[in-house]
């Protein structure tokens, strides 16, 4: 399985935009897995693209697997803000504007962005939009 691992990395590092540019970020972005499997892999893409590890912080009391989502009503990024408190109170504590979440089996990405003094949760059509975008940029 690792060589499946390791050939994934591989080509995120030969196709990312640009490394060299990603590498610049410096900016805190701050991650939840929602307590589910996403945060080593979160971690190793997000380093493979280039940018730095010190960069993306993690929401420690959701980081590991716990079948009982100890600390969300219902562990789904789409679920806005009850999801997203701890990823709230992390991201204001170091001073982030960006919150990255996945779902427990890491298949469905949240963004959130703060504006002025209120978050604002992007809805897929939104997210679509933007990638969309800076893929025809």
């Amino acid at each position: 399985m690792e060589d499946v691992f390791d050939a994934y990395y591989k080509h995120i590092k030969d196709t990312a935009y640009s490394e060299d540019l990603n590498s610049q970020l410096d900016i805190p972005i701050v991650y939840t897995a929602m307590h589910g499997v996403g945060n080593p892999y979160v971690h190793k893409v997000w380093t493979a693209a280039g940018f730095k590890e010190s960069t993306l912080l993690t929401v420690p009391e959701q980081a590991d697997p716990d079948p009982e989502f100890s600390t969300v009503d219902f562990p789904n990024p789409e679920e806005g803000p009850s999801a997203l408190d701890l990823s709230f109170k992390k991201a204001n504590e170091v001073g982030s504007k960006y919150i990255l979440a996945n779902d427990p089996d890491a298949d469905r990405l949240g963004v959130a962005q703060k504006i002025g003094d209120h978050w604002k949760i992007l809805t897929g059509n939104e997210i679509g939009a933007l990638l969309g975008w800076w893929l025809i940029k």
